[in-house]
């Protein structure tokens, strides 16, 4: 089938984009599990570079920063 058959969007809307890429998605058992393994390893590994590099404040602590803030200091643009 033709791009445009396959986008189901009309010739004149898809001349008006520089570049179209077709990716072909082979239905592979094994393939997808590799991109999924891949896709859940790169989320967890960075949701836990984040929880390392958090730091938590208390309640009082944070209370009290915005207390100082308001009383001390102005926005600026």
């Amino acid at each position: 089938m033709s791009v445009v058959h396959n986008i189901k969007l009309p010739p004149s809307l898809m001349s008006r984009f520089d570049m179209i890429y077709i990716m072909l998605d082979y239905r592979e058992e094994k393939y997808d599990t590799i991109l999924a393994e891949h896709i859940v390893s790169f989320f967890s590994s960075e949701e836990e570079t984040m929880k390392d590099q958090s730091v938590a404040y208390s309640k009082q602590f944070i209370s009290q920063y915005i207390t100082y803030a308001r009383k001390y200091k102005t926005p600026q643009s």
